[in-house]
């Protein structure tokens, strides 16, 4: 590559040499080895940080973002794997959406609670 000055202003572009050419080269990654376990899990900082949001949301007085992120706490899966855990993170969930105002986003979050199939709804 060649600089070429533009006049009045400091602005350098590079102009390739005439026998340069641009080519894209992509490298595929194959792995050969078993499937690895990723390295970092975040689930716990997902949980302490839906947590804070609870907090935030209980003192904002915003039910429906309450029952989201205790929605999102019952989908992570390290409380999936705790029968207690998910019950308590599903009912606070459910809830909290009973009390928030019955709206457009609400009805979604009912619909996706009913499409659960942890969710037994009578």
């Amino acid at each position: 590559m060649i600089p070429e000055e533009k006049g009045e202003d400091d602005d350098i572009t590079m102009k390739p040499k005439a026998d340069e050419k641009k080519v894209d080269v992509t490298k595929p990654e194959i792995s050969k080895g078993p499937a690895k376990e990723p390295e970092y899990d975040f689930q716990d900082l997902k949980l302490k940080f839906n947590n804070l949001m609870i907090t935030l949301y209980r003192h904002k007085k915003e039910n429906l973002n309450i029952s989201g992120a205790y929605n999102k706490i019952f989908r992570t899966p390290k409380v999936q794997a705790d029968e207690t855990q998910w019950k308590t993170a599903l009912e606070s969930a459910i809830l909290y959406l009973f009390c928030s105002p019955y709206d457009h986003e609400a009805n979604l979050m009912l619909q996706q609670f009913k499409a659960h199939k942890m969710v037994i709804m009578r």
